[in-house]
């Protein structure tokens, strides 16, 4: 699994099917990343071209543009989580947890529609 998450933050979802279609281009690809991220990351690359939002080019050209503004972090699915189950064990644990495992876990959630 290879998570990305994108290097700086902005406000608004305005285009969805833009970023349902980047969405499935990157999980086709086997790249890991929520909608709300997608988003993020567009608005960055449209601002730093002075746009409101740039039309998507090409499938590849989209990855190549969501790579140069994530930071990607690549693991294997076995490592995605390592958490125990024991219910006490794993409160200790939340409260413990890094920001890439926040971000594990956020992904996690999203992907069974839990947040």
């Amino acid at each position: 699994m290879k998570v990305l998450s994108p290097k700086k933050k902005t406000e608004g979802f305005r285009y969805p099917e833009d970023i349902d279609r980047i969405y499935n281009v990157l999980e086709r690809e086997g790249f890991s990343i929520t909608k709300e991220e997608i988003d993020e990351i567009w608005n960055l690359y449209s601002e730093d071209r002075c746009a409101g939002w740039l039309y998507l080019p090409e499938d590849n050209e989209i990855i190549d543009i969501i790579l140069e503004y994530s930071d990607l972090t690549e693991f294997e699915d076995s490592e995605m989580f390592g958490l125990d189950m024991d219910i006490d064990v794993l409160k200790d644990q939340l409260e413990e947890l890094t920001d890439l495992d926040k971000h594990k876990l956020k992904v996690l959630l999203t992907e069974l529609n839990l947040t």
